[in-house]
């Protein structure tokens, strides 16, 4: 028995140094891999015989060598093959995912819109094609250009395995550089930025830092401008740009929530600029008694300015009490002392740090100094100023619940200091499109309304209208017709008759004890006279009249807040559409990269029915809203769970969901606004149809698709999470 087992022994030592043997034979066959691997193949010379191999088996074949010494033996050739037939069986070719920037409409597919951070380059991407070489060490890779900025390339290849993201490479551009002005371009080094496969192709993203070398920025800069033309263009990224920009202008004219720009070192008078577009009137209501002014004051802004935190606010005809959103306790009883109340608001008061950077904005302040340079100091050192955004957000449409139990402390009135001056608020307007440049001329004039008679002077006039300030609350239709008397003009023109005359009110709005009116004249039933009149007598005086350049002002600081507001968004706004097939759906969302409720959100197109539904009845007013909760969790089989304040027949049945949402470990409680989108909003962006116009001649079916989308848009909502304040109410 110990003998066969030592004979045994013998024979496996014998085969072993035999097969050690015949590995370290020198091999005379050579390797050949072109046709048989996806990747590029060069000519490799080692164990005197010229190899033909891709990148990986390059690399595989220097650490086999290095083993066996440098030489070229069995073991070398027999582990390559080996080691390549084990890789290409378990290699993956799932490429990364990237983000899609086609927009669509698809009910299973919600589109993303990242209003904080487009993709937006400073740079053209010119789509060109040309030869280029890789070199990575001793690695040489020939491919192609896809598109090329004088910061980047994305360049196609064969199949590599050798490349990785953050690796050094330096790169030839074979035909440019041959030619006398781009010389430079024969030796350019990148960083791996991005690199993706598919079975047969490689497709990679290459970054260098365009202050390096200034010379060959210089020639790359001066090779692009020579092919800066909507031909070679990427269009799909100028395309989703145009669409976000749309996209961001319908969130800030639908804005239910007043914006406040405040200074904290300056407490007593902390607002530094106010945003109030006619979707958010309503949110004020409260702080104004019937036919008064909006009092400012019964806002805390000292508390916010000196904790910068997030309070609630409860207001009703009898008291006020401010709560702080981090106390639960303060929270539960300001609920119970709201629901107590015959007529009362809830009031978020949400607040959040900034950080203005002024030279992001050098080009709209610019713009303002063009015609005011005392107004664009003014703006630039406010902008400066500014360190807290607070947003105001009626949530009472979330609060007629839960417990009608009595109060079981009472609640002491809050004093709230006064802000030292009024602050006129201002709207979001990104184009004001101007058929006639108005003048700051003021002259007597009489206006007479249906019900009423008032004695007044022009704030502006053009050849075709005018505005004016009324004193109180008037409330005009827009739309309808009033006629005015041009009391001293028509003592200066005797030949004409300047009282009676018909004017259309497009502007009427109410602020600080005063109605703004803007009118235009009806020119139709004006003789032709009255209306010659206008045009010479302003054009005679055009040299001596100042210009009202309100349009450029109040469109650049459009630009300015609107980019502000939505660079870091709290709240989660959502746009309804309709697809191909013409069914309602929930088209976007305006989320972050990273956001990870992509289920919920899919979830929420049962709603859009029930929503549309809703809006039918203030479906052409542009200036109304629709508020309420919308309450969910996921249940244990990973379904989400929804109900609106709509789906409750009681407060009970409402407060047995969100208990039971209370038990799961992933829920939300939303406020939710909705408001419709007037179809011609979009004809009324001219710039952003103007480019539109443009690029329609270089992709014509991609700028459909994308009126197509932007047409169909009908709604748009934005969703709140007050999840910690309604939880507040249950736990105590």
């Amino acid at each position: 028995m110990a003998e066969n087992n030592a004979n045994r022994l013998r024979n496996q030592a014998f085969l072993e140094q035999h097969e050690r043997q015949r590995l370290n034979k020198l091999c005379n066959r050579t390797i050949d891999l072109r046709g048989k691997v996806a990747g590029e193949c060069q000519a490799y010379q080692f164990g005197g015989k010229t190899h033909y191999l891709d990148d990986r088996a390059y690399l595989l074949v220097k650490q086999l060598l290095k083993h066996f010494d440098g030489r070229y033996t069995f073991g070398v050739y027999e582990s390559l093959l080996k080691a390549l037939k084990s890789l290409s069986s378990t290699e993956d070719n799932t490429p990364e995912n990237q983000p899609e920037i086609i927009l669509k409409a698809d009910r299973s597919h919600i589109q993303i819109i990242p209003l904080d951070r487009h993709f937006h380059r400073q740079e053209s991407r010119i789509i060109f094609a040309t030869p280029v070489k890789i070199q990575r060490e001793d690695i040489v890779y020939h491919g192609a250009t896809l598109d090329i900025t004088p910061s980047a390339i994305s360049v196609a290849l064969k199949r590599t395995f050798a490349l990785n993201k953050g690796d050094v490479v330096s790169a030839e551009f074979t035909e440019l550089a041959s030619e006398s002005d781009f010389k430079l371009l024969s030796k350019v080094e990148y960083k791996v930025l991005m690199i993706e496969h598919d079975e047969l192709r490689t497709r990679v993203i290459l970054l260098r830092d365009r202050k390096e070398n200034t010379a060959i920025t210089q020639q790359f800069e001066l090779w692009c401008e020579q092919h800066n033309s909507p031909a070679y263009l990427d269009l799909n990224n100028v395309l989703f740009n145009l669409a976000c920009r749309y996209y961001r202008r319908i969130y800030c004219r639908t804005l239910t929530s007043p914006k406040f720009w405040l200074n904290a070192d300056s407490p007593d008078d902390p607002i530094a600029a106010f945003q109030l577009v006619p979707t958010a009137e309503s949110t004020l209501l409260p702080l104004a008694k019937e036919g008064e002014n909006v009092d400012l004051s019964l806002l805390p802004f000292k508390k916010i300015v000196s904790e910068q935190c997030d309070f609630l606010l409860q207001i009703s005809d009898q008291d006020i009490h401010v709560a702080h959103r981090a106390n639960t306790s303060q929270i539960a009883l300001l609920l119970k002392h709201h629901y107590s109340q015959s007529l009362s608001n809830i009031l978020l008061l949400s607040s959040q740090k900034i950080a203005i950077d002024v030279s992001d904005f050098e080009t709209e302040i610019a713009c303002i100094a063009e015609d005011d340079s005392i107004h664009a100091q003014d703006l630039e050192q406010r902008l400066k100023d500014m360190d807290l955004l607070t947003s105001v957000t009626d949530i009472t449409a979330c609060f007629p619940l839960f417990t009608d139990g009595p109060i079981i402390q009472e609640l002491g009135e809050d004093n709230l200091d006064n802000q030292e001056k009024q602050v006129n608020p201002t709207d979001f307007a990104h184009t004001i499109n101007r058929d006639n440049q108005r003048f700051l001329i003021r002259t007597s004039i009489k206006i007479n309304t249906p019900n009423d008679t008032f004695t007044t002077t022009t704030s502006d006039i053009s050849i075709f209208g005018l505005s004016c300030n009324l004193p109180g609350n008037i409330n005009l239709t827009l739309g309808s017709r009033i006629t005015v008397d041009f009391i001293r003009w028509q003592k200066q023109a005797s030949t004409l008759k300047l009282t009676k005359l018909v004017y259309i009110v497009r502007k009427c709005r109410f602020w600080s004890g005063e109605t703004k009116l803007g009118l235009e004249r009806e020119r139709a039933s004006a003789s032709n006279n009255v209306n010659q009149f206008f045009i010479s007598t302003i054009d005679r005086n055009k040299a001596k009249l100042a210009s009202d350049n309100q349009d450029t002002i109040i469109s650049q600081e459009s630009r300015i807040f609107g980019a502000l507001l939505t660079k870091k968004l709290t709240t989660i706004p959502f746009y309804l559409g309709v697809d191909e097939e013409n069914r309602r759906i929930l088209q976007a969302i305006a989320l972050d990269s990273g956001d990870k409720n992509e289920a919920l959100w899919l979830a929420l197109q049962d709603l859009v029915r029930m929503m549309s539904e809703r809006l039918k009845p203030i479906h052409n007013n542009d200036s109304a809203s629709i508020h309420f909760g919308l309450y969910c969790y996921q249940n244990n089989q990973g379904v989400w769970q929804l109900s609106t304040d709509y789906d409750f027949p009681s407060k009970n049945h409402k407060s047995v969901f969100i208990s039971r949402a209370l038990t799961h470990e992933h829920h939300y409680f939303f406020h939710c606004r909705l408001c419709p989108i007037v179809s011609t909003w979009l004809e009324n962006e001219p710039d952003l149809n103007q480019q539109l116009v443009e690029l329609r001649n270089h992709s014509p079916h991609k700028v459909k698709q994308i009126r197509s989308v932007l047409h169909g848009l009908f709604a748009t909502g934005e969703l709140t999470d007050i999840t910690d304040v309604i939880s507040a109410t249950l736990h105590e």
